[in-house]
C-alpha cells in the first residue's frame, strides 16, 4: 500500500526543501508513497523507472518530472544500477499565497495541476539544469534572503515550463478572466464535500447558467462537473491512502452521493478501481 511521506508543512517557516537523492532504492522512497507537496525530479546521471499511478517510464539523464500533491508515484533503480536525481519539494503555498499572484494566477494553477515526465532537448536541458543548479546553491548556502531567490527560481521554472509547451495553459484565458474566477475554485477546492451545483457558481458570478457553464470551461479547460470529480477524486484518494476507512465512508466524507459513483467517477479519472473496504449502503437521500 502506498504511504505519505511526510516532509513538508503549511506551518513551516519556508516549506521548502532541495537535495540530490543520490540512493533511489532507498526502502522508503522504493515503495509507492505521496505527499502534500509538490516535487519536482531532474535527473542528473544514471538511469531509473518511474511509477505513478498505473504508468511506467524509464528515465534518463536530463529528464525532468513534475509529481502533483497526491500523486502516488515511485522512483527505482534496476538492479545494481543508481541514479543521481536533483528534487526539489515545495508546498503550493510557497508561489501561490495572494502576497504571489502578481498577474501569474493562471501560470501558477496550470503548473501545480501539472504532472507528466518531459524528456528535455539540449537547449532546454541547458536552461531547466540552469535553473535548478540555482536553487540548489542557494539551498544548501542559505545566504540571507535565500528565499527570495530560490521562490524566484521556481517562477522561472514555470516560465520555462510553459515556454517550452510543457504545461500547456486553457486557450483564449486572459488572466483577468482568471483571476475573477479563482475565489470560485477556491471555494470548491474548500466545500468539495459538500453539495455544490453549477447554479451556485453562476450566482456567485452573476452570470447566468448557461453563460457560467461556457465561460467555466474555458478559463479552466473543463467543465465544473468533471474540475469537482477532480478535487473529491484527488482529496478521496488521499483518504484512502491513511487506510481504515469503507467505501461508503471516503465517498460521503468526499462529496459523493453514492459509494458506487465514487468507485465508478475514480476509475474514469485514474484508470483503476480504488483499493476500499467495501460494505453497501444506501445512497444519499
Amino acid at each position: 500500500m502506498a504511504t505519505q511521506e511526510k516532509i513538508l508543512s503549511e506551518q513551516d517557516t519556508f516549506p521548502v526543501e532541495v537535495f540530490i537523492r543520490r540512493n533511489c532504492e532507498d526502502p522508503m522512497r522504493a515503495n509507492p508513497h505521496w505527499h502534500d507537496c509538490f516535487e519536482i525530479l531532474y535527473v542528473l546521471s544514471g538511469q531509473a523507472e518511474y511509477f505513478a499511478g498505473d504508468q511506467k517510464c524509464e528515465i534518463r539523464p536530463g529528464d525532468f518530472i513534475l509529481i502533483r500533491c497526491g500523486e502516488i508515484h515511485t522512483v527505482v533503480c534496476p538492479e545494481g544500477g543508481d541514479a543521481d536525481i536533483l528534487v526539489v519539494k515545495f508546498m503550493p503555498a510557497v508561489i501561490s499565497s495572494p502576497y504571489h499572484r502578481l498577474s501569474g494566477s493562471r501560470y501558477i494553477s496550470a503548473f501545480l495541476n501539472n504532472d507528466s515526465v518531459y524528456h528535455l532537448e539540449a537547449d532546454e536541458q541547458t536552461e531547466i539544469r540552469q535553473i535548478l543548479g540555482e536553487i540548489n546553491r542557494e539551498y544548501a548556502e542559505k545566504k540571507p534572503a535565500y528565499e527570495l531567490v530560490v521562490r524566484g527560481g521556481v517562477y522561472r521554472l514555470i516560465a520555462a515550463c510553459i515556454r517550452y509547451h510543457m504545461i500547456v495553459l486553457p486557450e483564449h484565458a486572459s488572466t483577468e478572466q482568471y483571476d475573477a474566477l479563482l475565489p470560485v475554485l477556491q471555494y470548491i477546492e474548500r466545500h468539495y464535500d459538500e453539495e455544490i451545483t453549477l447554479r451556485q457558481i453562476a450566482d456567485m458570478l452573476h452570470l447566468n447558467y448557461t453563460y457560467t457553464s461556457r465561460y467555466f470551461r474555458k478559463i479552466v479547460g473543463r467543465s465544473f462537473k468533471q474540475y469537482l470529480d477532480y478535487i473529491r477524486v484527488s482529496e478521496a484518494e488521499k483518504q484512502l491512502l491513511r487506510g481504515g476507512d469503507y467505501a461508503y465512508i471516503v465517498a460521503r466524507r468526499c462529496g459523493f452521493s453514492s459509494q458506487q459513483t465514487f468507485i465508478r467517477t475514480f476509475k474514469r479519472l485514474r484508470g483503476y478501481t480504488p483499493r476500499v473496504k467495501k460494505r453497501s449502503i444506501p445512497d444519499k437521500n
